[in-house]
């Protein structure tokens, strides 16, 4: 009986024995990458959006053999916050094993998740977040496809010095603008990158001045633009407090000649103003309406997302995302394997030329891992749509910048 038993007990380990090496055998032919976006809360119709384009990029890596050979995984955390953002990057480190975490659409999330992907030696792929000071760390792991806020803002002063002056009929320096940010990281940086070009090229700047996005009436900015009397108006704002001002400045009566927004060209400022929304600008991520000459691959990614989804694509996001992952599989399979120090390797030795990607962004990573060719494009609502107008070789044909504004 002893002998019998010693002898199964042999063989339930010969077994198991046999079996590690098939199971270890199937991880190994899948890449599991985490993908951290907001799905709950205030926050969840972009971060969905920005799910949708990675899923397309994931479904064409997998078609086409995956990486090296090896099928493509997300794993997937809801993150809508920044302290969720902290306790889910935990999670998929510690519990999921993941070694490249890919996000994040909201800067907060970026810049908590990221801290935590650091501190335990794990690339953190940012496609989305654009406050500046997510790569002024000196952090190793973390790279940002993605422009920053500061990009956004340059790309304001520059549409009204190249665009907007010339449709009004005056000299670029005698525009007044109204510079006014809602005071977080998101705003203050894109202020920051437009007042710097502002200064650079002799633009006038008459209203500087923060506020925040919470506010409940900002009549008192308002009055101090049309004291002001300035002309040409450069905000950055949220959703929320953007409807709050277009109605207040309706009500007060200031009708500025342009206004030239950082980011947000959203279908809730549509929804919300109707047919007056045309002939808003902004500075922004590329539109699904972008020339194929400045976004290799838009137009094929377009026609995907209209197949799978059976409508248009609800924002600009989902180009993002899909771009940003698409870069991030070069990398992986670059690389070699998941392995941190690998992938951050070939993320410093990508080099890819401006206009190269479906998001007409370049890639090349500078020492703190902000990708120097991520521009912001310009683009203006026209005929109920947000429409590419610059750079020049990016604009979608046929489209009229309508100025003044809601006049």
């Amino acid at each position: 009986m002893k002998k019998r038993g010693i002898a199964l007990l042999l063989c339930l380990g010969l077994l198991i024995g046999l079996s590690m090496p098939l199971q270890s055998l199937a991880e190994e032919d899948v890449i599991r990458i985490g993908l951290i976006e907001p799905l709950s809360g205030p926050l969840a119709r972009l971060g969905a959006e920005e799910v949708r384009g990675a899923d397309i990029a994931l479904a064409e890596i997998n078609a086409a053999g995956g990486i090296n050979g090896k099928k493509v995984e997300w794993v997937r955390a809801d993150a809508p916050t920044p302290d969720a953002a902290v306790s889910e990057t935990e999670r998929l480190i510690t519990v999921e094993g993941v070694k490249v975490i890919m996000g994040s659409y909201s800067s907060g999330v970026a810049y908590a998740g990221s801290a935590v992907a650091e501190k335990n030696k794990v690339v953190w792929w940012e496609n989305s977040g654009v406050a500046t000071n997510i790569t002024e760390r000196g952090f190793q792991y973390l790279f940002r496809y993605g422009v920053t806020g500061s990009a956004l803002g340059v790309t304001q002063a520059d549409i009204i010095n190249d665009l907007v002056a010339q449709k009004v009929g005056k000299a670029p320096q005698d525009l007044k603008i109204a510079l006014i940010y809602e005071d977080s990281a998101y705003g203050t940086s894109v202020a920051e990158g437009c007042r710097k070009r502002a200064g650079e090229i002799g633009l006038n700047i008459v209203v500087d001045e923060g506020y925040n996005k919470d506010a409940t009436d900002l009549s008192s900015l308002i009055m101090k633009m049309r004291q002001a009397e300035a002309d040409v108006m450069a905000p950055t704002t949220y959703v929320a407090d953007a409807l709050l001002l277009f109605r207040q400045m309706q009500e007060l009566n200031y009708k500025p000649l342009a206004v030239v927004m950082g980011a947000n060209s959203v279908q809730d400022l549509k929804n919300a103003l109707g047919d007056d929304i045309n002939g808003l600008i902004h500075s922004d991520l590329t539109q699904p309406r972008t020339n194929e000459a400045a976004a290799k691959g838009l137009a094929a990614y377009i026609e995907e997302y209209r197949r799978v989804h059976n409508e248009e694509p609800w924002s600009a996001h989902s180009i993002r995302a899909y771009a940003g992952a698409k870069v991030l599989f070069d990398v992986i399979a670059r690389a070699g394997s998941v392995d941190p120090d690998a992938v951050a390797a070939a993320a410093r030795a990508t080099d890819i030329p401006l206009f190269g990607t479906p998001a007409g962004w370049g890639v090349k990573f500078d020492e703190n891992g902000q990708n120097e060719r991520a521009v912001s494009f310009g683009c203006v609502w026209y005929e109920g749509n947000p429409q590419t107008i610059w750079p020049e070789n990016a604009a979608w044909p046929g489209v009229e910048v309508l100025i003044p504004w809601r006049q």
